[in-house]
């Protein structure tokens, strides 16, 4: 009874591949797909954007906080203080998350315009399929571009 199970699920699976799919289907797959693509990046621009913010911000107020324990002769917090700005500053030069939140901005603009293509342009499957093949070349440019570790030697 198991042979029969596993032979009826491998013809419903055969008959869901995308070449069995209606011009609607596809197109509605589609536009879950760069919707998801939408919500990932902006996710991602967001948390990068945020973090490179907040460690600006931690920088000025941390080196203004060493100039004046200097000034008041507190050597020894100041010295900590600097430390903690050193380890922060070295934080930020690894992680680069200004490179990216502008590389996460950049794909999500793309990504708009192909949704925005998608909604308003597509008419025929030979253009959804051309709009498939530039979401693919999007998201290989993607994984070949992002930035994923910055350096201390830069």
């Amino acid at each position: 009874m198991a042979w029969l199970i596993k032979i009826i699920a491998r013809a419903w699976k055969k008959s869901m591949t995308p070449q069995a799919l209606t011009y609607e289907e596809k197109l509605n797959l589609l536009k879950n797909q760069v919707k998801g693509s939408l919500e990932d990046t902006w996710k991602k621009y967001t948390i990068n954007i945020n973090l490179d913010t907040f460690l600006t911000i931690s920088y000025i107020m941390l080196s203004t906080a060493v100039t004046i324990l200097g000034f008041f002769g507190q050597a020894t917090i100041a010295g900590i203080v600097g430390a903690i700005l050193t380890l922060l500053l070295s934080f930020r030069k690894v992680f680069n998350f200004s490179e990216k939140a502008s590389f996460c901005r950049g794909f999500h603009i793309q990504t708009k315009e192909l949704r925005d293509k998608l909604t308003f342009k597509v008419s025929t499957e030979e253009e959804l399929l051309a709009i498939v093949d530039s979401f693919i070349a999007m998201r290989n440019e993607r994984i070949l571009k992002n930035p994923m570790r910055g350096s201390l030697d830069k």
